[in-house]
């Protein structure tokens, strides 16, 4: 059986079509990302000549200004410390960091304290009561002045009361 010429030659340009079809949209991608590559690679030239030009202008200035006759005094080291609430009732602050060392004070609930940026790697775990805590031990300052250790389950960034201590 034939097919008639007409069926023939459709058949063949429909595959055709697709490809230029396709070759088109590859064709504007090109083009586009070119264009856009070109743009940001303007864009970056500009920034670098704005930077250049604020870097003379900086160096003419610190050229004209006058030397300092004399340096400023220095300026007090003021140190952020993170502050922590006590979680436990009675927290007993520590002269190291473990249950041997001597009670120095107890926290009352909700006390501020400062974190001292220290903090044992040994995590030891002590039973508060109706829960079993395994945290490390936590050097902090009280708002007395006092320095010492409390454990990690007994302070926390927020201001709440642990449950599962027993009083």
């Amino acid at each position: 059986m034939r097919e008639p010429a007409d069926k023939k030659r459709s058949r063949g340009r429909v595959p055709r079509v697709e490809v230029l079809l396709v070759l088109v949209f590859l064709l504007s991608v090109i083009m586009w990302s070119i264009a856009r590559c070109s743009r940001q690679r303007r864009q970056l030239k500009e920034k670098e000549a704005a930077a250049a030009v604020a870097d003379t202008l900086l160096q003419a200035d610190s050229a004209r200004a006058p030397a300092p006759t004399h340096a400023p005094p220095p300026q007090p080291r003021v140190v952020e410390r993170t502050r922590l609430y006590v979680t436990i009732n009675n927290l007993k602050l520590r002269s190291g960091p473990s249950l041997r060392h001597e009670v120095i004070t107890t926290l009352p609930l909700y006390e501020e304290v400062w974190f001292l940026d220290e903090v044992t790697q040994k995590r030891d775990t002590i039973n508060l009561g109706y829960e079993t805590a395994i945290e490390p031990w936590v050097k902090v300052r009280t708002r007395k002045g006092k320095e010492g250790w409390v454990f990690g389950a007994g302070v926390d960034f927020y201001k709440y009361k642990r449950s599962g201590v027993l009083e």
